[in-house]
């Protein structure tokens, strides 16, 4: 009847306990998590390439690289901004920093543009009110003479 007293924790709980290891041995076989790895590694080895070994730069980009949906945005911007204040020449010099095509020729593209793209009622009613100002608008420079 000599029983030892009982240890009231049991011995994997206990500090002096077997601790239990985790085995990624089986884990490493299976093609599911060799596919993650796969995944992990290569957005992280394109992330390293794109933003720390070879990021893009642009420098001094000017408007006229815009492509063409932004390119007509852009002449939209210019229109409701006459279309609020009603100064032509303002709207001109929006215009030409774009390209160096004429102002008028500008907007008679995002005309076409806006129409092929959708655009509301309302933004082709205020690109037609800026078409036929510059149309009526006649440029100081354009009439002098030397």
């Amino acid at each position: 009847m000599d029983n030892p007293p009982e240890d009231p924790q049991p011995e994997s709980s206990s500090r002096h306990g077997r601790r239990r290891r985790l085995n990624l041995l089986p884990l490493l076989g299976r093609r599911w998590f060799q596919f993650l790895a796969a995944l992990v590694t290569g957005f992280a080895i394109g992330l390293i390439y794109g933003w720390v070994l070879n990021p893009a730069e642009y420098r001094d980009t000017s408007l006229d690289t815009l492509h063409a949906d932004y390119r007509t945005d852009y002449v939209l911007m210019a229109a409701e901004t006459y279309s609020a204040s009603g100064d032509v020449r303002s709207a001109v010099d929006d215009l030409d920093e774009l390209a160096s095509d004429a102002p008028l020729d500008l907007v008679l593209q995002a005309l076409e543009h806006a129409a092929t793209l959708g655009y509301s009622q309302a933004d082709i009613a205020c690109l037609q009110n800026l078409a036929t100002a510059l149309q009526a608008w006649n440029s100081p420079t354009e009439g002098a003479q030397p």
